[in-house]
C-alpha cells in the first residue's frame, strides 16, 4: 500500500506537469527504481514549465485552482519516505526538469509477517 501511494503520486504529478509543457517534443517522464544494499531507490524526473509555487513554510504548494482539495501528494510521499527511514528529495537541476527521489529501507526478512 505504501509503495502504491508513493508511486501513484509521483507518476501522477510527473505526467500532469509534463503535459503542461507547450512543446510536445520537450515533454518527458523518466522513472527508475533499483534495489541495492537493503534499499529501494526511486527516482522520477519530468519536464515542466513555469515557476514552482511555495507555501509560507517553504514547502511546495499546489498550483491547482482549488488548493483545499489538492496538494496532498507530496505530503503523502514524504510520509512514506519517512516511514521507511528516508527523505523525499525534491530538486530542479535546471529550469525545465523537476526531480523527486528517495531510498526506502526495505524491511528485513525477520520483520516481514508470515
Amino acid at each position: 500500500e505504501d509503495l502504491c501511494i508513493l508511486l501513484m503520486n509521483m507518476l501522477d504529478n510527473a505526467l500532469e506537469a509534463s503535459a503542461w509543457v507547450e512543446s510536445p517534443e520537450k515533454r518527458f517522464v523518466r522513472f527508475r527504481t533499483r534495489i541495492k544494499n537493503g534499499y529501494m531507490t526511486v527516482k522520477c524526473e519530468n519536464a515542466f514549465e513555469g515557476e514552482l509555487k511555495k507555501a509560507p513554510d517553504g514547502q511546495l504548494a499546489t498550483t491547482k485552482s482549488d488548493p483545499q482539495a489538492h496538494g496532498f501528494g507530496i505530503s503523502q510521499m514524504r510520509t512514506v519516505a519517512e516511514k521507511y527511514h528516508s527523505l523525499l528529495d525534491i530538486s530542479c537541476p535546471n529550469k525545465h526538469i523537476f526531480r523527486v527521489q528517495t531510498a526506502l529501507k526495505l524491511p528485513s526478512q525477520a520483520d516481514r509477517p508470515l
